[in-house]
């Protein structure tokens, strides 16, 4: 980088930095490649072959004789000297337009092009014939990034090639802080917004790393700053120094308030601690949550913490971090809506510009479905009241398309009538040959039992419920048919005239009807307990029926009326051979589910559908 050599380029009281770092030993590669001096790499555009490793005899300083080839490192000498002097060396290994991508990553062989030469090698045996003299290195300062700008692969990979190139000199120097100066947002090249966005990925994914944003400073040219602004970075770069020569360890739990947690959207929390093991403050402490999928986040807060949230991510960070333990961090959150794989687990890692030892954990947390009543053999949903109807919905994503039923028959009665368990109408029974409390195979779930031509009946007439002339109607029976009837049988029908429903045939065949629109099954619905759905849409001027192997259309019939839903016998036709398990029914705009609806329904419910909306 250009520098300055003189009081005359400084603006004010800067003018005390010229040449003015004689107690701060700089060390330099010779700037002319023909120099005698041992320490002389700087090697040509054009150069093919690479250059024998430096073996200086002894190191060589230019006490600002060199000032007009320098930047930052004249403020940073003066800063580090007033701090301690007499103390410092500053090496300075730089090529001028030389990119991160091309030449300054490990193990990439010397170009046989025009193109500068890997500089990775050079610079680390550069530095360590230097520490060999008895030196202990301190800090790394990094500034770069125009190069790279100018090219999108290479900007888009600044993050990776970074953590290549730091990867590598921290296995050879060991850990020591970090401090990169943010390529300024106005330098030349079309990707800088993208190395900008990198540098800071990289210091948000390496401990102990300072980024310093230089934004604010005067470019001449796009590239090279002023002098004033140099004495700027150079103070900058030595009060991130500063923070971080002073070393600590931080640890960081995460715990959750629920597990296991009720995946139905309720409310929870996270718990962040953070303790400092150290015997100095973590400077710039960023904890960095990572929240599973589906969960909500509502808001955080922490004494002295700062808490945001983008994307799934909550940022939790403070200035300054005392040793012991800090204030704890509550997140509010809210549970995902389904159980998914049975766990979900939230990742933290935790950052400060001089930690040098972090232990951080994740929170692994289980899921259960909302309470709702899963059949023990079977394992199909029957939930049992307008509250697990609702956890339901939530649980399995059904929010905004099923709603909770307006009637609910659970065909649990020792005897006599049906009774709504959600919105109390009865069904009164009639006729005879239907046996209660019967158990089905498959099923832990009983059921009320019909024999061939029973006249049992079960019919509810109540003002309550829709007229299926004007109204929508729907209903999802689960049931099962043992054997073919002796002739066609009625198992459902709605409306008091010129009903819709569905009956058994002899073949056995599920035939549905509204009015005398009908339609029938090409496959036996015998062997298993199915669903039976069924919906008269007056708003769509249609109809739907389904098992869990056909859905059926058959058109809307005009004539159907009247406010009536039977079970069984019906309409002088009696009962097919048939289990009655379970009936949830809707009224309305609640009632007009599409196709793609009531196949959710029944995935969610836990049967095997064979058929496509």
């Amino acid at each position: 980088m250009e520098g300055y050599a003189s009081a005359s380029l400084l603006s004010g009281g800067n003018s005390s930095y010229a040449n003015s770092f004689s107690n701060v030993q700089l060390l330099r590669q010779a700037a002319v490649a023909q120099d005698p001096i041992a320490w002389r790499y700087f090697p040509g555009a054009n150069d093919t072959t690479p250059p024998s490793s430096p073996a200086p005899t002894a190191p060589h300083f230019f006490p600002g004789i060199f000032a007009d080839c320098m930047g930052a490192e004249l403020a940073l000498a003066r800063e580090l000297d007033a701090l301690a002097s007499n103390q410092w060396s500053i090496v300075n290994f730089a090529v001028a337009g030389s990119g991160l991508g091309e030449n300054w990553l490990p193990g990439v062989a010397w170009p046989a092009s025009t193109q500068p030469p890997n500089l990775y090698a050079q610079a680390v045996t550069f530095l360590q014939d230097y520490l060999a003299l008895g030196h202990t290195l301190r800090a790394f300062v990094w500034i770069q990034g125009e190069r790279d700008a100018q090219n999108s692969t290479y900007a888009n990979a600044y993050a990776a090639n970074m953590a290549t190139f730091w990867d590598a000199a921290l296995a050879v120097f060991g850990q020591v802080p970090l401090i990169l100066v943010h390529l300024h947002s106005g330098a030349t090249g079309t990707h800088t917004a993208t190395v900008r966005t990198q540098q800071t990925l990289f210091r948000n994914t390496y401990p102990f790393t300072t980024l310093i944003d230089c934004s604010d400073l005067t470019l001449t040219d796009g590239l090279h700053y002023s002098a004033d602004s140099y004495i700027t970075i150079g103070q900058r770069v030595s009060a991130a120094y500063v923070a971080a020569r002073t070393t600590t360890t931080l640890a960081a739990t995460i715990a959750d308030s629920d597990d296991p947690l009720v995946a139905d959207g309720r409310a929870f929390t996270y718990a962040v601690n953070v303790t400092n093991g150290g015997a100095t403050a973590a400077v710039e402490a960023t904890i960095r949550v990572t929240l599973p999928a589906g969960v909500g986040f509502s808001s955080g807060s922490g004494t002295g913490w700062t808490v945001s949230h983008s994307s799934g991510v909550v940022t939790i960070s403070r200035a300054s971090t005392a040793t012991g333990a800090a204030p704890t961090v509550t997140l509010n959150c809210t549970a995902p809506t389904s159980v998914g794989g049975g766990s979900m687990t939230a990742t933290m890692t935790c950052l400060a510009s001089n930690v040098i030892a972090i232990d951080s954990d994740n929170c692994v947390t289980t899921l259960s479905a909302p309470a709702v009543t899963a059949d023990n053999t079977s394992g199909i949903y029957i939930p049992q009241n307008a509250t697990e109807w609702s956890n339901f919905i939530t649980a399995e994503g059904l929010t905004g398309l099923v709603s909770v039923p307006d009637l609910l028959l659970l065909f649990d009665e020792a005897s006599g009538n049906l009774t709504d368990a959600i919105g109390g109408l009865v069904f009164t029974a009639s006729g005879t040959n239907a046996t209660y409390t019967q158990s089905t195979a498959g099923w832990t779930k009983q059921v009320i039992r019909t024999i061939n031509a029973a006249t049992a009946a079960w019919v509810c007439s109540d003002a309550a419920l829709p007229n299926t002339n004007t109204t929508s109607l729907a209903g999802l029976l689960y049931g099962r048919l043992n054997s073919a009837p002796t002739a066609t049988r009625q198992v459902l029908t709605m409306g008091t005239s010129n009903p819709a429903g569905f009956q058994i045939t002899t073949t056995p065949r599920l035939t549905v009807f509204d009015g005398a629109n009908t339609a029938t099954s090409s496959n036996t619905p015998a062997g298993a307990i199915r669903p039976y759905g069924w919906q008269h849409n007056k708003t769509g001027g249609s109809t739907f029926f389904c098992t869990d192997e056909e859905k059926f259309t058959p058109a809307i019939s005009a004539s159907v009326t009247g406010k009536r839903i039977s079970i069984g016998a019906s309409f002088g036709s009696n009962c097919p051979p048939f289990d009655f398990m379970y009936m949830p029914v809707w009224f309305g705009s609640k009632a007009e589910m599409a196709a793609s609806t009531w196949a959710a329904l029944l995935d969610g419910l836990g049967f095997t559908r064979t058929w496509s909306p």
